[in-house]
């Protein structure tokens, strides 16, 4: 068989018509090897998506997904697919004998048979080309409509080999590593050598794997309760579904849940770039919908289970699981948490923190916007923002319109009024009333009908618990309530019925939305009794401490409730029922009534009165600071004022709540519940919520020594209790450690946190100091070094509190610290003021929420619609200004009136204090967004600096980088679309930006103002155009200066006896010498052997250019570039290697891109960090558990690496082969430490011959493959 491979498959894994694909390759296979399918190799990315190859010929598969948002294919699609399928069969000889056409979605107005055939029907076949060869390839061609082949294929193993399906799954997944493995090998070999499946392949892969299958392992975390694996098959037909529930897995089986595409490629994207994403949304916004809408398009290739609860006991578990799973990056394991808020948000952050090092592990999870503040690493997540939308409200209209539930003639106008709250939409199409008047009928008819008493009170109960977000334990009710269990359970199918209450699932009674519950409670209690005390006394007995804190803060904010009663109502719950997780969950709910009370007693003072708006958080943030900055102006004295009455408001705990309750409890209460504490997890979260107080003398006698074995229990919740209690009572932590044993409890840092070094403590002048440094690798994961000192100094510091101060730095195999151009890669040294325990900063976030939440704006579309209107009034109004200066007349206060305005009435626009719906970011009002930086700053700083040139020039032009950066970011992630769209006048500001720019540039190096220079050319401009035509005219030079550039470096090159190619490229963050410039030297050689000639003329281009402009120096071989073997920077040159592969677009030149040395690379990098390991004693048992799984992927990939690494040398010679295959094993086994040497090579030190025979064996290998043609062509012209 003849002709090129259909697709370049390398590099494509992630996309998911790829993953259907493979999962579609593996069911083919599966079907060969069970009998099913005649005998044939399957051979993935072939010369087609899949071949079919055996004795009898070959058979040619083209398979297409299509999202079930798009609906079923089109006849005009499967017209194009099947003719491409036969343009196909034309150009390969011997003609194929098969032709197959795969659809992951069947043809519009097509039966699918009981085969999963389609039979083209007459309108298709009219399309087609007829004639004889028409008739002849349509005899040929199969079309089968295939929608889940990765079930259709464990099916069959588990019938065939009489698994398990969990086994069979893992034979699937297995099977999917090994077709993407064949892809990508495809994707370099010619037709002749394609790789595939056989029978005796698919065989010999199952086998092996039910062979080693731990099926304990696997179910151990399902039966323990931990997870369940998610069926994305049953579905779940619910009647009820439109009017509002909570969505699972069967829904989206069933085809009752909407796409939304947007964000559910976002959530893909996010786990494919950082395996870990959320969905964030408020209340009733479709979160959970996109979330298992995410997982279901990923089915094909991820294995989804579902956890019950994320608690770090059953981490073990679960790492198991994976392991008997047998996760990869090919095949991995996903993990789906919905509603983490309510399942504990430091199990997430555990979560994602324990498992991001684990390959091909994947999490997915919902959270609510206000629970979205409590997790602390939300720098490992991609977060995506759920927005109800016009589709989304059109469809749920429809589908109640259809089945008479509502009486609205249209879904807009409820639409509008709900204000994009789904339940509250559903509610108003489905009632068809107002929604006081609705709630209040079914109030009133319950308090009519004394039959139906049980029902109100369980409402009271639940609408008090609701209206804070909380929900109520069915189970709890009787005994409550006084009745009994068969009477809870008629009323509440009632209520439930009415959507008045929900099931929440797990016992769980909630409201259906946090409006409708407050409107409910308002209603229940119009007339006492019962009275507000009575229902809140009956709701803290009716739910578990979890939902306590909530509770008594809105009863206490937002229900006026008395605070003493509350406390009250508290203390005496738990002297009846000591337990220490009420306790918290009450002293966290009493701590946001103290701050709630604190900081609007603080905004109502004179001093921040006063205040613009936007400096109010200036003024917070100023109030945790040592310093002060009344210096500065007027308005940071006022600020700074500001914040020091918030400072002694915060540190007055005279009347905080949650003294008063502990002051309330008796001293035994307190000692029995210490005490009877199950583990440190529970006592940090007592401690966490006295942040801000001293410790009580109660809690003090209760502490006296440590609750609990410090070397023995779980070491990241030992690492928040000791840092907690060190903010709070640091001598009595220190105690506490000096009883376990200081050394011994520092020496569990390197036995949990991978790659940390053993501690040692030093005496400094400021006093103890404890040392943990980081050994760096160059792993996987381990890029951000300085994210992980920090931790590291965190551990530190927590596990010693007598160390004032804690120093980390990443450090080499041989203990020098890692560096480059005589810079640090990461070092720390930091004081414990400046490091808190994250309890600390949690508190200090409640306080800028409180804050936030007071002055933001009332709406995302009321702060957009103000500043769309700034931006509006700014651009003409800077335009005059500006051009006044250029045509020299005076600027007076009547020409800066309107710039003026614009920049007062900044200062008073505040973002909402919850995430922009639709938004990229979580935009909250104590903070100054780029949107508010663009307005103060272009309405006066741009405007001061223009009229100072030449003066100040080059920090003018910087401060406009910033504002046209600034200006990108608040185009791209403000939530435009909620008032139609990005307004023009933000487009036409960067547009000046750049002018103004240009401008200042222009005359930077120069003595003379702009006005000055070119008074000639603007005293031709017309009015208002002096602006304009200055910038057109210097934006017209800018090409000339920089070929100007080029030349003066080709002609100073020349003079050394140097030919070169030079170019001068825009470099928008470059300053001077203007234009802002980047210089691209091609220096040619006739082969990578003359690579020392190249080495010495990109040193002199580097000497002979201006120091300020980055250099890049790349060779050229026969016309194409070799950019791997590139250099660029400023006084250092480094090589390209990262950045090798955009050359070839910028500079519109085909470029060479190896193959066998990158793989000899990325396998080196392999060895050289197990020979470290070996040295250093890492990745063995006792050492952390990351660590081990670590060095044994490292392992595995150097084992397939190896293999791979023969396999692409072999082809350009064994003797090639040979070396690479010694090299390799040189770095691994040899004495010379590889990444000790190239570190010191780096940094310009001796260079080992290790080095030396690494760097020939590279030229080699490249220049074999440029005289074998191997090259890529530019994707587009630069």
């Amino acid at each position: 068989m003849t002709g090129p491979s259909s697709h370049d498959r390398h590099g494509s894994n992630a996309g998911r018509g790829f993953r259907f694909q493979d999962a579609v390759a593996a069911w083919l296979a599966v079907r060969v090897w069970a009998g099913i399918d005649e005998p044939t190799s399957i051979i993935p990315e072939g010369n087609d998506d899949i071949e079919r190859r055996g004795a009898k010929g070959s058979g040619l598969v083209q398979v297409k997904s299509r999202r079930e948002h798009m609906g079923n294919t089109p006849i005009a699609t499967a017209r194009d697919y099947v003719k491409d399928l036969w343009i196909r069969h034309d150009k390969f000889t011997p003609s194929p004998g098969t032709l197959e056409l795969i659809l992951e979605r069947p043809i519009v107005d097509h039966a699918v048979e009981a085969d999963f055939k389609i039979v083209p029907n007459a309108r298709l076949k009219s399309m087609l080309p007829g004639g004889a060869r028409g008739g002849a390839l349509l005899s040929k061609t199969t079309i089968q409509h295939i929608p889940e082949p990765h079930e259709a294929a464990i099916v069959t193993i588990a019938e065939k080999t009489d698994c398990t399906p969990l086994a069979a799954q893992i034979c699937f997944a297995q099977l999917l590593v090994e077709i993407g493995s064949l892809s990508n090998q495809n994707g370099r070999l010619k037709s002749r050598d394609y790789r595939g499946l056989s029978a005796s392949d698919t065989e010999r892969l199952i086998t092996a794997t039910l062979e080693t299958v731990d099926i304990d392992a696997i179910e151990q975390a399902i039966t323990d309760g931990a997870c369940e694996p998610v069926d994305f098959l049953t579905p779940l037909d619910d009647s009820e579904f439109y009017l509002g529930v909570d969505v699972q897995a069967g829904h989206v089986a069933a085809g009752l849940v909407v796409p939304r595409v947007e964000p559910e490629a976002d959530m893909a994207r996010g786990l494919e770039s950082r395996r870990a994403a959320v969905v964030v949304g408020p209340s009733g916004a479709g979160k959970s919908a996109i979330m298992w809408r995410t997982a279901y398009s990923l089915r094909h290739t991820v294995r989804w289970f579902g956890l019950l609860r994320i608690e770090q006991r059953d981490f073990p578990a679960l790492r198991r699981l994976l392991r008997a799973l047998r996760a990869s990056a090919d095949a991995p394991v996903g993990f789906v948490v919905d509603d983490i808020g309510r399942r504990g948000t430091e199990g997430w952050d555990a979560l994602t923190r324990e498992f991001a090092t684990i390959p091909g592990t994947l999490l997915l999870g919902s959270i609510r916007e206000e629970d979205l503040f409590l997790l602390e690493g939300r720098t490992r997540t991609a977060e995506v923002r759920a927005e109800p939308d016009k589709d989304l409200a059109k469809r749920i209209y429809d589908e109640l319109k259809r089945t008479g539930k509502t009486q609205w003639t249209g879904w807009r106008e409820p639409w509008a009024l709900s204000k994009g709250l789904v339940l509250e939409y559903t509610h108003i199409l489905s009632a068809g009333e107002r929604f006081e008047q609705t709630l209040s009928e079914q109030v009133d008819a319950r308090l009519r009908d004394r039959d139906r008493a049980t029902e109100l009170a369980i409402l009271r109960i639940v609408a008090l618990a609701g209206a804070a977000g909380a929900a109520v334990d069915v189970r709890r009710l009787p005994a409550v309530l006084a009745v009994s269990a068969d009477e809870i359970a008629r009323g509440l199918k009632r209520l439930v019925e009415e959507h008045l209450v929900r099931d929440g699932g797990d016992s769980r009674l909630t409201g259906l939305h946090q409006l409708r519950s407050a409107e409910l409670f308002r209603l229940t209690h119009r007339d006492p009794p019962p009275f507000v005390a009575d229902t809140f006394t009956q709701a803290v007995r009716s739910m578990p401490a979890t939902e306590i804190e909530p509770l008594i803060a809105d009863a206490v904010r937002r229900r006026e409730f008395a605070t003493a009663d509350a406390v009250s109502i508290i203390a005496s719950l738990i002297e009846q029922s000591p337990d220490i997780a009420t306790l918290s969950a009450a002293l966290r709910g009493l701590g946001t009534v103290r701050i709630s009370s604190a900081v609007d007693q603080w905004l109502g003072t004179p001093e921040v009165e006063a205040l613009p708006r936007t400096q109010i958080g200036t003024a917070m943030m100023l109030s945790y600071a040592d310093t002060s900055l009344a210096d500065i102006n007027e308005n940071m004295a006022r600020a700074t004022e500001a914040g020091a009455q918030l400072a002694a408001l915060r540190a007055d705990y005279a009347d905080d709540p949650r003294t008063a309750l502990l002051e309330a409890l008796p001293d035994a209460t307190v000692l029995t519940m210490v005490a009877s504490a199950a583990d440190v997890v529970g006592l940090d979260q007592l401690l966490s919520a006295l942040m801000g107080l001293p410790l009580h003398p109660k809690l003090g006698n209760a502490l006296t020594s440590a609750p609990a074995d410090l070397l023995e229990a779980p070491f990241e919740p030992v690492v928040r209790l000791l840092g907690s209690m060190a903010a709070i009572d640091r001598e009595r932590a220190t105690a506490w450690v000096d009883a376990a044993g200081a050394e011994p409890l520092a020496a569990r840092i390197p036995v949990s946190i991978p790659w940390a070094v053993q501690p040692v403590f030093e005496e400094v002048l400021e006093g103890t100091l404890i040392r943990v440094d980081h050994y760096q690798l160059g792993l996987p994961g381990t890029e951000n070094a300085n994210d992980e000192v920090v931790r590291l100094c965190e551990a530190g510091l927590a596990l010693s509190p007598r160390s004032e101060i804690a120093a980390s730095s990443a450090i080499l195999p041989n203990g020098e610290k890692a560096s480059f151009s005589g810079h640090n890669l990461a070092e720390k040294r930091i004081p414990r003021a400046n490091l808190p325990p994250a309890a600390l900063p949690a508190w200090n976030r409640l306080w800028g929420d409180a804050i936030g939440a007071r002055i933001g704006s009332p709406s995302q579309t009321a702060y957009l619609a103000s500043a769309a209107q700034l931006l509006d009034r700014l651009v003409p109004a800077l335009q005059r200004v500006i051009d006044t200066i250029l045509i020299g007349k005076n600027v007076t206060d009547a020409v800066l009136v309107a710039t003026n305005a614009v920049h007062g009435a900044a200062r008073e626009l505040t973002p909402p204090n919850v995430a922009a719906v639709g938004g990229a970011n979580n935009t909250r009002g104590i903070h100054v967004t780029p949107l508010q930086n663009v307005l103060f700053a272009a309405s006066t700083e741009v405007i001061r600096d223009f009229r100072q040139l030449p003066g100040g020039a080059v920090a003018s032009i910087s401060r406009i980088n910033g504002l046209i950066e600034n200006i990108d970011e608040a185009g791209a992630n403000e939530a435009w679309h909620l008032i139609g769209g990005v307004p023009a006048s933000l487009g036409r500001l960067r547009e000046m930006m750049v002018t103004i720019r240009n401008i200042t540039g222009d005359v930077a190096e120069a003595a003379e103002h702009p006005r000055v220079k070119h008074r000639a050319l603007l005293g031709k401009a017309r009015p208002n155009n002096a602006l304009r035509l200055l910038g057109t005219r210097i934006a017209a030079t800018i090409g000339a200066a920089r070929a100007r550039f080029a030349n003066e470096l080709k002609d100073a090159l020349a003079n050394q006896g140097i030919t070169a190619e030079v170019r001068a490229l825009g470099a928008p963050d470059a300053i001077i010498p203007w234009p802002p410039s980047e210089m691209v030297v091609l220096i040619s050689i006739d082969r990578l052997e003359d690579l020392e000639s190249f080495e010495i003329a990109a040193n002199a281009a580097r000497a002979a250019a201006h120091e300020y402009v980055k250099l890049t120096a790349i060779p050229v071989i026969g016309g194409r570039l070799a950019p791997t073997w590139g250099k660029a920077g400023y006084s250092t040159m480094v090589n390209l290697f990262e950045d090798a592969s955009k050359w070839a677009p910028r500079l519109g030149i085909s470029a060479y891109m190896p193959i066998a040395s990158s793989t000899f690379d990325s396998i080196a990098a392999s060895a050289a960090s197990l020979q470290s390991m070996d040295r250093l004693g890492l990745g063995i048992e006792g050492r952390a558990t990351a660590e081990v799984e670590t060095r044994a992927a490292l392992e595995a990939q150097l084992v397939s690496g190896r293999a791979e690494l023969a396999s692409v040398t072999t082809a350009l010679g064994t003797d090639m082969a040979e070396a690479a295959a010694n090299l390799v094993d040189e770095i691994r086994f040899g004495d010379v430490n590889f990444i000790d040497v190239s570190h010191s090579a780096v940094n310009g030190g001796e260079i080992p011959q290790l080095l030396v025979e690494v760097s020939r064996l590279r030229i080699v290998l490249d220049q074999a493959e440029i005289d074998a043609n191997q090259w890529i062509e530019p994707l587009e012209n630069g």
